[in-house]
């Protein structure tokens, strides 16, 4: 087994271009969080910054860079959905990370009319309340109580590299 690898010296504090290049060698899972706003429209955004946080209680945690334009939208509700993506919605996981489209066009989502949108054929789906909001350098850290959750037998997306793979 090669056991090699590379060794990144700085001289002086972490560049943000080394630092995204290290946690970019970390595969994660891809969502997509959504959200209902109080005037009924639907807003999600891709996340990879997504994890578990406590077993008891339920909790959940994202983070949101703070100059996204959908930012305010995203952190200002009491619920919020988590669609964990499967390996086939890689177009799903590049739309809701363009900008400034309608990101549910054309969508049949799932879930409670008052409630937050799920994504058909995710990997997972998750309901959550806001718990709390979190100052994060230059993301806002967003912490939320889940309710209700679902399984389905598909293969999960990853983002590894600045790529997108399957398991």
């Amino acid at each position: 087994m090669d056991m090699s690898f590379s060794r990144v010296m700085t001289d002086g504090p972490v560049t943000p271009e080394t630092y995204r290049n290290v946690m970019g060698s970390l595969p994660a899972g891809v969502c997509v969080i959504t959200i209902r706003s109080a005037d009924n429209r639907l807003h999600g955004v891709t996340a990879t910054s997504f994890t578990s946080l406590s077993l008891d209680p339920p909790l959940v945690q994202w983070s949101l860079r703070r100059e996204a334009w959908s930012h305010d939208q995203m952190t200002t509700v009491e619920r919020f959905g988590v669609s964990i993506l499967s390996a086939e919605q890689e177009e799903l996981a590049r739309r809701f990370a363009t900008p400034m489209i309608d990101r549910f066009e054309a969508l049949d989502i799932h879930g409670e009319p008052d409630g937050p949108p799920f994504l058909p054929g995710a990997q997972a789906w998750i309901d959550c309340s806001t718990e709390t909001l979190l100052p994060g350098g230059d993301h806002t850290i967003v912490v939320g109580r889940v309710h209700e959750a679902q399984v389905f037998d598909v293969r999960p997306l990853l983002f590894w590299r600045g790529a997108f793979h399957s398991v």
